[in-house]
C-alpha cells in the first residue's frame, strides 16, 4: 500500500514538473513575442505604437506641409488638409463706406456706399481675390484683384484690372490697404482710370456676411 502510495506521489509531482515547464515556455514565447514585435516607434507619427519594440520604418506623419500656413509642421509627409492661413481672418462680404478725389480737374466723390467680396485665392490659399475693391467699376461690371496678407492686414501692390464683362477700359491700382480692427475694416487706395488719371481714397467697412 505504501509502495502505490509512493508511485502516486512521484506521478503527481511528474505532472506538476511538466505543468510548470509548459507554463514556463509558454511565459518565455510570449516575452520573446513581445521583444520581437515591430512596429513605428516614433512617438510623434501618427501611427505610432506603444507597444513596438523594433521600429520597421513604417512611420508617417500626417499634418500641414505647406511652409507658409500658419500650422505648418515641418515633420508632416502626408498632407492631411489641415492647413490654415492668415487670409482666412479676412473672408466675408464686406459693406464699405468711403470717399475719393483726384482726377485731372480734381474733384471728390463723398460718403460713396458699396459692397466687396473678399475669399481665399483658389490656387495661394495664402492670398485674397477681392471683388469690386474701390468699387472702381460699377456694381454691374465687378472686377477681381489680388491681395497678399500679413497678419491683419491685407496688401495689394501694382496691377492691371479690367471689368468683368471686358467693355470699360482698363485701370490701374496703384497700391491699396486693408485693415482689420475691432470696429471694422480701414481701407486705403489709388488707382489709375483709363485716361491715366489719379485718385486716392479711404473708408470704413463692415463685414455683414462671412464666406465659409
Amino acid at each position: 500500500m505504501s509502495q502505490t502510495l509512493r508511485i502516486r506521489h512521484a506521478s503527481c509531482k511528474y505532472l506538476f514538473l511538466s505543468m510548470s515547464l509548459k507554463i514556463f515556455s509558454l511565459l518565455v514565447a510570449v516575452l520573446l513575442l513581445n521583444s520581437c514585435k515591430q512596429g513605428c516607434t516614433e512617438s510623434e507619427a501618427t501611427n505610432f505604437n506603444p507597444d513596438a519594440k523594433k521600429d520597421d520604418g513604417s512611420c508617417y506623419y500626417e499634418g500641414c506641409m505647406d511652409s507658409l500656413a500658419t500650422n505648418y509642421w515641418p515633420l508632416a509627409d502626408t498632407d492631411d488638409g489641415s492647413c490654415e492661413y492668415e487670409s482666412q481672418l479676412h473672408v466675408g462680404v464686406y459693406i464699405i463706406q468711403d470717399s475719393i478725389h483726384g482726377g485731372i480737374l480734381p474733384f471728390e466723390y463723398s460718403h460713396r456706399e458699396y459692397e466687396i467680396v473678399v475669399e481665399q485665392h483658389p490656387d495661394f490659399p495664402e492670398n485674397l481675390v477681392i471683388t469690386n475693391f474701390a468699387n472702381i467699376f460699377s456694381i454691374s461690371a465687378q472686377q477681381e484683384t489680388v491681395a497678399e496678407v500679413e497678419g491683419s492686414s491685407f496688401i495689394l501692390s501694382q496691377q492691371n484690372v479690367v471689368s468683368q464683362d471686358q467693355n470699360l477700359e482698363e485701370y490701374v491700382i496703384l497700391n491699396g490697404l486693408g485693415t482689420l480692427t475691432d470696429e471694422g475694416l480701414l481701407m486705403d487706395f489709388e488707382f489709375l482710370n483709363g485716361f491715366g488719371e489719379a485718385f486716392s481714397g479711404s473708408g470704413t467697412g463692415i463685414r455683414v456676411e462671412p464666406i465659409e
